[in-house]
């Protein structure tokens, strides 16, 4: 985790790593103060605002198993960077004796 939670994965309501410069365009466009800015990316981002549903997975998963596009797309967006984190916390650490295992909580 960096200086704050966004930082990482795609969360229920967090963005996860985005570009600064997204950040600021939204900003600018839309007209928002760093306050709301700030309560955008912690609270209204993330799998809730990627899908429109909901921040719990299990939500998501019967509103995608019901057609919605919206949520079928945060599914989509979910397996790649935890693959990611896999990948590099395998190589990172070589053949060390001690292994890392990454499990996101769906549902949590």
């Amino acid at each position: 985790m960096g200086l704050t939670p966004v930082e990482g994965l795609i969360m229920g309501t967090r963005t996860g790593d985005m570009d600064l410069g997204v950040l600021t365009f939204i900003m600018e466009k839309e007209e928002l103060n760093l306050q709301v800015a700030n309560t955008l990316i912690n609270k209204h981002s993330g799998m809730l605002g990627i899908t429109g549903v909901s921040s719990d997975m299990r939500e998501i998963e019967k509103a995608a198993a019901a057609g919605n596009e919206r949520a079928i797309l945060g599914l989509k967006m979910v397996p790649v960077p935890d693959k990611e984190i896999y990948r590099c916390l395998c190589s990172s650490h070589g053949r060390s004796r001690s292994a890392y295992f990454y499990r996101w909580n769906r549902g949590e």
